[in-house]
């Protein structure tokens, strides 16, 4: 059986509101995202590979923009793509809201329709597609209909027969047990065992942001994320990727290898700087500059510098903390983590005798029996504010955590809807 060569990607998002950056930064993202999409495709034809296999959330949400919508069918459009096979994730569910996934609503609309060479998966029950020129290979995928949380276990309970003779690969947009990460929707949850007894040479998923494989007792993948192949949130740092896949199988073995292939012309980074010691925002901006440059951060590039360290009272770091042009695409510099050194252990012990003392124990105390870590925190904040008062006189917005940006003012950063 000839090797089955394709590209894999999910998670797009396109049209996500990136409500942690500025929007004028925010719309240049959005505009990355689709020229992401373009060359994915344009890479597929260039490779000359057999398809393109997008297993889920191409779109963020179950309403987009016509230009957004426009954009995708435009990439899938060009000369020479491949057959394309779109697995509606939780995101872009298909459902009675989603309109640019039913051709004849987009006709209606004025809008240019999918191409013949474009399968959309449309029931939640698990369907075959077949891949022109290639007659020993099946592609199987389903829809998500509803971006809600769902304990559906479809492995377990939609397993269509396989012939055998044929290659199999399987979409499935869904949450491997035991990694869903905080904030994200329980999609067709599957275990490891249920995968592998599904019986397709290769299952392409989708839902999660970080790549994952699962491989077999023969050490042999059979599974992967691709995860996002760009930063859609402050926690996804690092390369991006999609993927080449290839699957081959014969009587004696299984092969898979894949490819991964950074597309995204830009990287979201996450920097550490110790501002122990420091004295000036000068100082500041130098150790800041430093670490980027330590780092190796592209001018197009995006970082989050968290500040962490102990001050001395009354030093103000951040006051007109680095007014030069911007020298990289965005840098938010987060100083939540700065705490001033100030002795505690004093407050703990003896007894509270002035108003200062009485505050501080007060606080402690309060802190010491609180569970909840962003209430211990703002407890801590309080703390520090209350010394700065009755010790220096001086209160100055310091211990919150509103970031400031060298590069681009922008507001603090917003936790994404979930995912």
């Amino acid at each position: 059986m000839n090797p089955f060569n394709f590209l894999q990607l999910s998670d797009v998002h396109l049209g996500r509101p990136f409500t942690w950056l500025p929007e004028p930064l925010a719309e240049r993202r959005r505009a990355d995202q689709r020229d992401l999409l373009w060359r994915a495709v344009k890479l597929a034809i260039d490779r000359r590979l057999a398809a393109i296999l997008i297993v889920g959330d191409l779109f963020d949400g179950e309403v987009a923009d016509r230009e957004t919508i426009a954009r995708a069918i435009e990439c899938v459009s060009q000369d020479g793509c491949p057959p394309v096979f779109i697995a509606p994730g939780n995101h872009d569910c298909f459902s009675r809201s989603t309109f640019y996934y039913d051709n004849r609503r987009l006709t209606a609309a004025g809008q240019a329709p999918w191409p013949g060479h474009v399968t959309i998966f449309e029931s939640p029950k698990f369907a075959g597609a077949s891949v022109p020129g290639r007659d020993d290979v099946r592609v199987w995928g389903r829809c998500v209909h509803e971006n809600v949380d769902s304990s559906e276990r479809v492995l377990a309970d939609d397993r269509p027969e396989l012939d055998e003779s044929m290659l199999h690969v399987m979409m499935l947009h869904g949450s491997r047990d035991g990694f869903l990460p905080p904030g994200k929707r329980m999609t067709a949850p599957f275990n490891d065992e249920e995968i592998l007894a599904w019986g397709a040479d290769y299952a392409a998923l989708g839902h999660y942001h970080r790549p994952q494989s699962i491989a077999d007792e023969e050490g042999v993948v059979r599974a992967s994320y691709a995860g996002s192949p760009l930063a859609l949130a402050v926690d996804e740092t690092g390369p991006r990727h999609v993927q080449v896949v290839t699957v081959e199988r014969n009587s004696l073995h299984r092969r898979v290898e894949i490819e991964p292939l950074e597309l995204d012309r830009r990287r979201l980074h996450r920097i550490e700087v110790d501002v122990t010691g420091l004295g000036s925002p000068d100082a500041l901006s130098a150790k800041i500059h430093d670490a980027l440059e330590t780092s190796i951060v592209g001018k197009d590039d995006l970082a989050i510098v968290t500040l962490s360290g102990r001050t001395r009272p009354g030093v103000d770091l951040l006051t007109g903390l680095d007014n030069e042009a911007p020298k990289h695409f965005w840098v938010r510099v987060d100083s939540a983590a700065i705490r001033p050194a100030y002795d505690l252990s004093i407050y703990r012990s003896g007894e509270a005798r002035t108003t200062e003392e009485r505050f501080a124990r007060s606080l402690l105390e309060e802190m010491d029996a609180e569970k909840d870590p962003e209430r211990k925190r703002l407890l801590e904040a309080a703390l520090f504010y209350g010394l700065d008062a009755l010790k220096l006189g001086d209160v100055a917005p310091r211990y919150e955590g509103t970031p400031l940006s060298p590069a681009a003012a922008s507001p603090a950063a917003q936790p994404e809807e979930k995912r």
